[in-house]
């Protein structure tokens, strides 16, 4: 390293015992967010509760309007990998488009949720993200989705994403085929999110294929979702409106 420090290992008696391996952080933060597609309630076991990063999302999701229980070992615990369980309940009676500025500010996945609030609510305000230690990342990609699926998109003076759904309906349409400029995880997930509650279908092309995609796409799929391809470079959603509940 440029410090001139370095970690040695040494090689002993060989190693027994069982290490609790709490869930994918990266994983989680998508799961949280696509919570928002889901009209009836979700619940979402082995989360790294004692996370900031996760803590941070959930604030994001309880300032829509979702109601967000956590239960577990240590879960006001931060930067720890305890794990517990999250039960998320996001009614459209209840959702706003606008999420605190205090809340996305503190982390750069919370704009994963500007997809289904956008796709439920017609419309979302939302900050530019947040919380990202390696530097800004722009969200072009996600905007570019969000206008394929039928809405009008602006970034304020205030670094405010205004978006909303052109149609009378307020619903977003899918986008037929839209190609991504470059595989982007986080815009995947955001159009994904907002692909899949739309009417019409999506085909993303050139998509990422993280296993955190696959993982967000299985949680919605078992919500009543019509996802195919997850975890590889083509994407298809069938738009199925509001998603149920999952597990």
């Amino acid at each position: 390293a440029d410090s001139g420090g370095y970690l040695a290992v040494s090689p002993c008696a060989s190693l027994r015992g069982v290490v609790p391996i709490a869930g994918a952080k990266n994983a989680v933060l998508a799961l949280l967010a696509g919570a928002l597609a889901c009209g009836d309630e979700v619940v979402l076991r082995d989360v790294p509760i004692g996370l900031a990063d996760v803590r941070a999302m959930i604030d994001v999701l309880r300032s829509v309007g979702a109601r967000v229980d956590v239960g577990g070992e240590d879960a006001n615990t931060a930067n720890t990998p305890s794990s517990g369980v999250v039960v998320v309940h996001a009614r459209a009676e209840d959702l706003r488009a606008s999420p605190s500025a205090d809340a996305v500010a503190k982390l750069r996945a919370s704009f994963f949720a500007a997809g289904p609030i956008l796709a439920r609510a017609g419309r979302v305000s939302m900050p530019l993200p947040g919380g990202c230690a390696i530097g800004a990342r722009p969200v072009d990609l996600h905007l570019d989705g969000f206008r394929a699926l039928g809405a009008v998109v602006e970034v304020t003076s205030r670094g405010v994403v205004e978006a909303r759904a052109i149609a009378r309906d307020g619903k977003l349409r899918g986008a037929g085929t839209h190609v991504m400029r470059f595989p982007s995880v986080g815009a995947t997930h955001a159009i994904v999110m907002a692909a899949s509650l739309a009417v019409g279908d999506t085909t993303i092309v050139n998509a990422a294929a993280e296993p955190e995609i696959e993982d967000l796409a299985a949680m919605l799929n078992a919500s009543g979702a019509k996802i195919r391809g997850a975890g590889t470079s083509v994407i298809t959603i069938e738009g199925v409106g509001v998603a149920g509940s999952g597990e």
